[in-house]
């Protein structure tokens, strides 16, 4: 920060924006729910052998699922899928 914007900044003052702006983020998305069926790309992309489970409406990009689990087995991804519906997020196809 202070190399790029000539400002400095402590790591606890970052992480309190950051952790505020997810806050924000949360309530915002909350109400962001697609009116109609769709058809999502789903894969798992790894941080080191942790799973992070993406699912991707292709015609708009709109990212329906990102989520770290512990598992990527047919059981969490079942639950998740099941997590987007309880949502309000109708997924038609995968």
């Amino acid at each position: 920060m202070s190399e790029v914007l000539s400002v400095e900044c402590s790591v606890g003052y970052i992480s309190g924006v950051l952790s505020s702006a997810e806050k924000q983020a949360a309530k915002a998305n909350a109400t962001l729910v697609p009116c109609r069926r769709l058809t999502v790309a789903a894969d798992e992309i790894f941080d080191g052998s942790r799973p992070h489970l993406v699912m991707v409406e292709p015609q708009s990009l709109l990212m329906v699922e990102l989520s770290c689990q512990d598992h990527r087995d047919a059981l969490t991804w079942g639950v998740t899928l099941l997590e987007c519906a309880k949502n309000g997020v109708i997924i038609e196809q995968v």
